[in-house]
């Protein structure tokens, strides 16, 4: 009998890339307990589950998979010292990130060509936002002091990076070392920024203090925010989601594109920990890819650049979900239900790749802006 995959219901064709491995089994993935793991050979899970001592002791799980770029919900040091397999999918939705970015800027009406960016966090998404907005023509600025400090061309202080019109938190959530992220932006940081700035945090929600946030927001309405993740998920506090000019329930790497590679990441690399293989996308039969989407176009160059972006990616409608099932719900527990059915629900969001404006553009740079972020052209 093939060995039991257990697969978290948000994670998108398990049963097309896990099926060659084993029988795949879904699961809710915030609510799963040690008793749930039956004989499972296998678990792959994303970050709403812990993944310790207390889940798998008992188990016989083998390998530990996540479809995820960020790894604090698994304790990698105690599946080490059991001789557990373990692998991420670093990068996977990177691109997903970046594009989340570009839409909350275009809502925002943000024209990046004449603002300063500040990235905090610069790993395989902060780094893909640095280049996105690089290539953009954006005067970028980075602070990562965990990676090299040549990596990239203007690198900074926190101090520095807070001074810039637009600040990108995308730092993983750490809490011990030389450099926890834990609240690394609280009340004296975002006191710092300057007037009329934006800040998008979509990374992990307790890199910045929530609480800060909503006392620094009384002092400084000028401070404008764009919340994807929240210190306390599933739970959203109604008070500060009101503050937000975009709130969306932790979605900004939910592209279907980037959710898909993570699949197979993760499958691939657990073929490889039974020592298989999984077979080739044309082999599966994989659906990666549909129909390129006609965008209507308007005059202006730029807003046929932001219109292209709104049309392709529908951040507002991520935003208005949020905030309608907030002011529905009845109390805490509603609101962190309500969470998790907008994730496991969400809408199928193709990148910019597989969007293509009806018409082109009279403006050679709009056209440059829309090819350098994936858009193609009839």
């Amino acid at each position: 009998m093939k060995p039991l995959i257990l697969v978290d219901e948000n994670i998108p064709e398990a049963e097309l890339y896990f099926g060659p491995l084993g029988r795949v089994q879904r699961f809710a993935g915030r609510n799963l307990s040690a008793r749930d793991i039956g004989d499972a050979k296998a678990l792959i899970v994303r970050s709403v589950t812990k993944v310790d001592a207390s889940l798998l002791s008992a188990s016989q799980v083998e390998f530990v998979g996540t479809c995820t770029i960020g790894t604090d919900h698994v304790d990698q040091q105690w599946l080490v010292s059991q001789g557990l397999g373990f692998s991420s999918a670093p990068g996977c939705n990177a691109n997903s990130v970046v594009e989340y970015v570009i839409a909350a800027l275009a809502y925002a009406e943000v024209d990046w060509q004449n603002l300063s960016f500040g990235i905090i966090g610069c790993g395989n998404v902060g780094g893909s936002v640095y280049r996105a907005l690089s290539s953009l023509g954006a005067d970028v600025m980075a602070y990562d002091p965990l990676i090299d400090q040549q990596a990239f061309p203007n690198m900074g202080s926190l101090s520095q990076v807070l001074t810039r019109d637009v600040i990108c938190i995308h730092a993983p959530l750490t809490r011990v070392g030389e450099f926890p992220t834990h609240h690394v932006i609280a009340e004296a940081e975002l006191m710092q920024l300057k007037p009329g700035a934006l800040l998008i945090s979509a990374g992990r929600g307790a890199v910045v203090d929530n609480e800060a946030l909503l006392t620094v927001k009384k002092l400084r309405p000028d401070v404008k925010l764009v919340l994807d993740v929240w210190a306390h998920e599933p739970w959203v506090c109604p008070a500060l989601l009101a503050q937000v000019i975009i709130g969306t329930p932790h979605i900004a790497g939910y592209s279907w594109d980037g959710k898909v590679t993570g699949t197979r990441m993760i499958a691939e690399a657990l073929a490889h920990f039974w020592g298989g293989t999984v077979p080739s996308e044309a082999e599966l039969g994989a659906a990666v890819s549909n129909q390129l989407m006609p965008l209507p176009m308007s005059s202006d160059a730029w807003q046929q650049v932001r219109e292209a972006i709104l049309q392709s990616y529908n951040i507002a409608g991520d935003d208005q979900r949020l905030r309608a099932m907030v002011a529905k719900a009845q109390g805490k527990e509603e609101i962190e239900r309500g969470f998790d059915v907008l994730r496991r629900h969400y809408p199928e969001r193709r990148e910019f790749r597989f969007s293509q404006p009806i018409v082109k553009p009279a403006d050679p740079a709009a056209i440059r802006c829309l090819e350098t972020l994936g858009f193609s052209f009839l």
